[in-house]
């Protein structure tokens, strides 16, 4: 009995007590956004497989876009949320492991997401884009090289990411950005602008070193064009 009492009298337990009375009774003021599981699955038992949902035609209900190895080739599969395949395409190239190897976006404004991608021939990255779910004015092009790859210090070995939309200049359109990042080959290591408005490719010079841990565009100077800085990481010299 005089434990009883003690326990009851001790600050903790009447702090314990009160916590979950306000629990209880605590209105659901946090309700904005819930998770909950939509689908689920495995992935198919296909060459480096890779599956990224995006919302390609703006419905509420997110596509899956599959991206795979099919006979030594990128290729790229597009299902509907109901199970349905759009359709498959399969690229003159091979996929560039380890990288992000894709990204959406809906440059011109007609409501359906693009995809794009990359793959790599001949020692040479092109970028290649999709509009899956556009049937009547598809946005697509095959071939649009990016760079050469070099074999001056050691093989090709490429590395994609950082791939992200975003509009540099202020022309309300979305220029593509990305970043290419070689290890023991050194080159290329750049940061790359598609502005597909113009179809102009930009580069930036070889530092030697590009932003490849995280990339951010922001307006520093309020001179209306945006600078490009991020934090590179290297074997033991860690990120700056």
């Amino acid at each position: 009995m005089k434990i009883l009492k003690t326990l009851i009298l001790n600050a903790w337990f009447l702090a314990l007590l009160l916590s979950i009375v306000v629990i209880v009774l605590l209105p659901d003021l946090f309700d904005k956004y819930q998770i909950e599981v939509v689908d689920s699955g495995r992935l198919p038992d296909i060459k480096n497989s890779k599956v990224y949902c995006q919302d390609l035609d703006h419905d509420g209900f997110s596509e899956k876009v599959y991206s795979y190895e099919d006979i030594g080739k990128h290729s790229l599969q597009v299902i509907t949320w109901d199970g349905g395949m759009v359709d498959q395409w399969n690229l003159p190239g091979t996929i560039i492991l380890g990288s992000n190897r894709l990204a959406c976006g809906d440059y011109d404004r007609d409501g359906f997401d693009e995809v794009y991608t990359f793959y790599e021939r001949s020692d040479t990255v092109f970028l290649y884009c999709i509009e899956p779910m556009d049937t009547i004015s598809p946005l697509m092009f095959e071939n649009m090289m990016v760079c050469r790859l070099s074999h001056r210090y050691a093989g090709p070995d490429p590395l994609i990411v950082n791939v992200e939309f975003q509009d540099i200049n202020n022309d309300g359109k979305g220029e593509l950005v990305f970043v290419i990042n070689s290890g023991q080959a050194r080159f290329p290591r750049n940061v790359f602008i598609y502005d597909l408005f113009r179809d102009t490719l930009l580069k930036s010079p070889d530092y030697g070193s590009v932003p490849n841990e995280s990339l951010s565009l922001i307006d520093l100077d309020s001179d209306g064009k945006k600078e490009i800085y991020g934090g590179a990481k290297s074997f033991r010299a860690g990120t700056r």
